[in-house]
């Protein structure tokens, strides 16, 4: 079972919130850039999931639109356990599958009929 968001996912999040941000804000690319103060190529960068930002990025950002560090990951939680419940129904999946190959040809076939019937 997988435990830990990747890095990838955790880019794609960052990148979310401040593309939301940014909308909210109707800032271009290059007025928001210079309204937070982070060189413009960095914040294309961080808008398009491409790096993770540095802590002192994130606290620029919180401190020029009134946010906490707790939005960044409010969410962080909700997507974990989406993905883990995706894992697990493929788990479940997997070991059904790996179980009926271990039948017989005689359960196999009363297997799909009582399927057909249960479906």
């Amino acid at each position: 079972m997988r435990s830990a968001i990747t890095e990838q996912e955790l880019k794609n999040l960052i990148s979310e919130k401040l593309r939301y941000l940014r909308s909210k804000s109707k800032q271009t690319l290059e007025e928001s850039a210079y309204f937070l103060n982070i060189d413009y190529a960095q914040y294309y960068r961080l808008l398009n999931a491409k790096c993770l930002p540095r802590l002192i990025t994130l606290l620029k950002i919180n401190k020029a639109y009134g946010l906490d560090m707790n939005w960044w990951f409010k969410d962080f939680l909700e997507v974990t356990s989406k993905i883990e419940a995706k894992i697990n129904k493929n788990e479940e999946d997997a070991e059904v599958l790996n179980n009926y190959h271990r039948l017989d040809e005689r359960a196999r076939e009363f297997v799909r009929k009582m399927l057909k019937t249960l479906a």
